[in-house]
């Protein structure tokens, strides 16, 4: 019987555990994030290598990756603590989105949902302090840029008194030629299936595979 349940459970963990995901783009570069004597500083690991490029694989995704579809897309950016980030119980860090170039998209790094602005979600958004890599999207060929404010905020998104904000502008270029063309076409189709929330079964090894599966 324990046999028996445990391949059921084999059975359900290795089609997420092998589910593929749309390409990162490149090494990962770190937006490092710190917080000291209530102040917030923000740093790219990188930034020499800004712009970075959004690609379009001509692949087709189904599910919710699908809004990356048509698109070129980059997911190197990604939000990291600097260091130990300590805050009062009722405090978090928000990020929120200043300006940016219309037709830049932002999607979650998990369940691809809109971001900044995108699709008329709200422009700032909390981050729950972890290594996040949101995606980056745009249709039409040009040069990108988008400046955000980090600062700690109350639970509702309120600026927390006492503390100083810090800032950051990521930027990225879509360009023609090679696999950054923005014809549209798509020439695979790739089933991408939903990471699980944390909690659930399967959630470890998706997340290996996850780590796996991204490439340049």
């Amino acid at each position: 019987m324990q046999v028996r349940t445990f391949l059921s459970v084999l059975a359900l963990i290795a089609p997420l555990a092998s589910a593929d995901i749309p390409h990162m783009g490149g090494e990962m570069n770190h937006v490092l994030v710190s917080v000291y004597q209530q102040t917030v500083y923000v740093t790219v690991e990188r930034p020499e290598e800004m712009p970075l490029t959004l690609f379009n694989y001509h692949e087709h995704y189904t599910g919710a990756a699908g809004v990356l579809n048509r698109s070129g897309y980059n997911a190197q950016f990604g939000w990291l603590a600097g260091g130990f980030i300590s805050l009062p119980p009722d405090a978090g860090v928000w990020i929120e989105a200043l300006d940016q170039t219309p037709g830049l998209r932002t999607y979650s790094q998990y369940g691809f949902d809109p971001l900044f602005g995108t699709a008329d979600s709200p422009t700032r958004w909390q981050w729950d302090g972890t290594m996040t890599h949101n995606w980056y999207a745009a249709t039409m060929l040009g040069d990108y840029q988008a400046t955000y404010s980090v600062y700690v905020g109350t639970l509702d998104g309120s600026p927390y008194p006492g503390y100083t904000p810090g800032g950051i502008s990521l930027a990225w270029s879509y360009l023609r030629g090679g696999l950054g063309t923005a014809d549209g076409s798509d020439a695979h189709v790739r089933d991408v299936r939903p990471i699980p929330a944390p909690g659930e079964l399967a959630i470890l090894p998706t997340l290996a595979a996850f780590g796996r599966r991204r490439r340049g």
